[in-house]
């Protein structure tokens, strides 16, 4: 059963889900997830509305954290914590079964692959010359192989099975609370206090002094690159033990002047379109 309500805040959404998976473990699930649970999720059994707020801005950090804070310290409205946080980004598409597989893989950090708003016009360009295109139908689908992922991998992974991962963007990322609390015991110069000009989405529940900056912009000391927010979480977890992992079997969508698709199944089995 999965019962979501819908937080309207810069396109964002908050629901909770309980899930019993009995084949694979069970403990119920309480999912807090950041969109799609009035729309798309909708499609999913037994997803109901619950109530709606306000739209007010925010940054991407400000949202990120709300959600990362409200899984590890907030109860719900009857009372449960929750266990996981699952991010689904309002750009992004096709998304429920993958959603529903990385649920059942159980993982600390799991996520799904998304392209970035981009073109791979080198590796497109090989796939018409290799004499693959040869009419108009095959051109219309140029898009399948024109994919940028949106990850750092300093190794291959495997496409058909959840894979580690070096950094995975938030597009459709599933947390266990467990991450979040170990981040905030290791890390109590992240705190900030929670105020009511910054708290854009209402008081916590309980009501608490302090929020922690899960999602932070910074540069990497190693490679000295900018990190954005969900890289920098990745890295966090890492070294407190908590893996990254993608599922890169799905064909997902990224919508932006048009729908960047990321279907790396189909570019790893093209070796006339190499990965870049």
């Amino acid at each position: 059963m999965a019962r979501c309500g819908r937080s309207q805040a810069s396109g964002e959404s908050l629901c909770r889900a309980q899930s019993h998976r009995s084949s694979l473990n069970p403990t119920a699930l309480r999912l807090c997830t950041n969109n799609g649970c009035g729309q798309e999720l909708a499609n999913l059994p037994s997803v109901h509305r619950l109530r709606r707020t306000d739209r007010r801005p925010a940054g991407i950090q400000i949202v990120r954290d709300h959600f990362a804070n409200k899984c590890a310290f907030d109860l719900d409205q009857d009372g449960f914590s929750y266990t996981s946080l699952l991010f689904i980004d309002a750009d992004s598409g096709n998304y429920e079964n993958g959603v529903m597989r990385l649920i059942a893989e159980d993982r600390p950090i799991a996520g799904l692959l998304y392209s970035t708003k981009d073109i791979a016009w080198q590796r497109v360009a090989h796939v018409v010359r290799s004499g693959t295109v040869r009419c108009v139908e095959d051109i219309q689908h140029l898009g399948e192989f024109a994919g940028v992922p949106d990850i750092n991998s300093g190794k291959p992974f495997a496409v058909n099975v959840l894979s580690p991962i070096r950094h995975l963007g938030c597009g459709t990322l599933l947390i266990q609370k467990k991450v979040f609390l170990d981040l905030a015991e290791a890390h109590p110069e992240w705190r900030y206090r929670v105020q009511g000009a910054s708290y854009y989405f209402g008081r916590p529940n309980p009501d608490r002094e302090w929020n922690y900056a899960f999602f932070q912009v910074q540069i990497d000391p190693e490679t000295r690159h900018m990190l954005s927010e969900d890289f920098f979480f990745a890295d966090a977890a890492r070294k407190l033990g908590h893996e990254s992992f993608v599922l890169a079997s799905e064909r997902t969508f990224h919508t932006g002047e048009y729908d960047f698709i990321m279907n790396l199944p189909l570019i790893a089995s093209h070796p006339q379109a190499p990965f870049m």
